[in-house]
């Protein structure tokens, strides 16, 4: 319940727990398992993703 209350009220924080450094609005975000942050540049090097499913 904690997570999806962080979801609802803070996205910011969900998005940066699971690695995402942007996430433009209207796109789906996929799921980041692992990756390498590279805070120099900003993005994920080496990251595993699954992409969004379609219900």
């Amino acid at each position: 319940m904690h997570g999806l209350n962080t979801l609802k009220h803070q996205p910011a924080k969900i998005a940066a727990i699971e690695g995402h450094w942007e996430n433009p609005p209207g796109e789906p975000t996929p799921l980041l398992l692992f990756g390498w942050p590279d805070m120099e540049q900003e993005r994920t090097r080496y990251g595993l993703e699954i992409p969004r499913s379609a219900a």
